[in-house]
């Protein structure tokens, strides 16, 4: 059902109840107003946003078909029983952009050896050449010394994280686990998919 009221069309549901509510209005201005509810996209469908002023850049598609936000539980490699006080992640996905914030406090390392790597993330990387995805910052604590330049690179076509650090002459190192003891390590991680 549909009224016009002060310049903009309302559109009202019934319940079964008996109940008429307002769910939307169409402005005079051509703004669309969601008054109660969600607006839920079909399955294979987007937002489309062609009709923007393009950059001088290559464009690729302009229909945003894909938001999704979670937790996810983020898992060491090569370690065999290591313990944590907290072992958590939350990620959001925008289209074909990934952002995600790792927690991780140790409890007890024990026979965790070789690379210090978190596995399981939620989507793979972006199987492209020159396409990394990187830690934006990282807090670390209980090393085993000073770390200079930490930082973390998803693989491409990986969910896998991986650690490296700069050496006393400059080159990039793979933090291992014989590096990192019990503390912690949260970090930023933003990387695309598709």
């Amino acid at each position: 059902d549909g009224a016009t009221d002060s310049g903009y069309v309302k559109i009202f549901t019934k319940a079964n109840g008996g109940s008429i509510t307002e769910k939307l209005r169409i402005h005079g201005s051509g703004n669309l107003q969601i008054q109660d509810g969600n607006l839920v996209v079909a399955a294979g469908h987007g937002i489309d946003f062609a009709a923007q002023t393009q950059s001088s850049a290559t464009t690729g598609g302009e229909v945003l078909d894909h938001y999704e936000e979670g937790v996810f539980t983020p898992e060491w490699a090569n370690k065999s029983n290591c313990t944590f006080n907290v072992n958590v992640a939350t990620y959001t996905r925008i289209g074909r952009l990934v952002h995600i914030s790792i927690h991780m406090d140790i409890n007890a390392k024990n026979s965790a050896s070789a690379a210090l790597e978190i596995n399981n993330l939620p989507f793979a990387m972006r199987s492209a050449a020159n396409f990394h995805g990187n830690t934006g910052a990282i807090h670390a604590s209980g090393w085993d010394g000073q770390y200079v330049g930490l930082n973390g690179l998803v693989l491409p076509d990986t969910t896998r994280l991986l650690f490296y650090h700069q050496d006393s002459n400059g080159a990039q190192q793979s933090a291992t686990h014989a590096n990192q003891n019990t503390g912690n390590i949260l970090c930023n991680v933003t990387y695309p998919v598709g």
